[in-house]
């Protein structure tokens, strides 16, 4: 994997795998840089929040599938 040449580099990490990275984080002196391809980058972590209608979605859809009978919206698992 190639770094970008400037700018931000966004890699989604599931998180079934926040302990280790939040681990891994932890093990680095403060202001450490890690190694991406041979260039230097920093690293940090922000936790992925959904929108409001996605909020409201399953919210729906978690409410019809608790009423017996009830015909869940299109798009419920």
């Amino acid at each position: 994997m190639k770094p970008p040449k400037e700018g931000v580099y966004h890699h989604h990490v599931p998180g079934r795998h926040e302990a280790a990275t939040r681990a891994f984080l932890a093990s680095l002196e403060q202001s450490q840089g890690v190694s991406v391809g041979g260039a230097s980058a920093s690293i940090g972590v922000r936790r992925v929040i959904p929108s409001d209608d996605d909020i409201r979605s399953m919210i729906l859809c978690a409410w019809t599938k608790s009423i017996p009978g009830a015909k869940p919206p299109t798009g419920c698992r």
